[in-house]
């Protein structure tokens, strides 16, 4: 094909391959735009339950994604504890559209217990 895919320049063929350049992966993108090549997403805050990026320079307007993980406990004694469980929290405006994908690894442990729940 003729294709520079090892150039990393930022007006190089690399960037219009799908699996390449930001469209392909979990990156916020404007409609039909790609970020900047050099454009980097900075960390704003960052507790031990939530981070908060500013992504600004990757989409040339004040925009930030915050992330926040809380234990899947109420605290209320009518609720059953869940114990190793984390809940995964994201807050966006009304008129937002997104996809949400999680990936648990697959480790013989996880396998395991996941076994174990199933055969209950």
């Amino acid at each position: 094909m003729g294709l520079d895919l090892w150039n990393a320049a930022a007006d190089s063929d690399r960037w219009k391959l799908y699996r390449l350049n930001a469209f392909g992966h979990n990156t916020l993108t404007r409609p039909g735009r790609l970020p900047p090549v050099t454009a980097a997403a900075t960390l704003a805050e960052l507790t031990e339950t939530t981070a908060t990026w500013d992504l600004r320079d990757v989409l040339d307007a004040a925009v930030t994604r915050t992330f926040t993980l809380a234990p899947a406990e109420t605290g209320r004694a009518i609720d059953s504890p869940n114990p190793g469980v984390t809940r995964i929290t994201a807050t966006l405006a009304a008129t937002t559209r997104f996809t949400f994908a999680v990936r648990q690894p697959s480790t013989a442990r996880g396998l395991e217990k996941n076994a174990a729940y199933a055969k209950r």
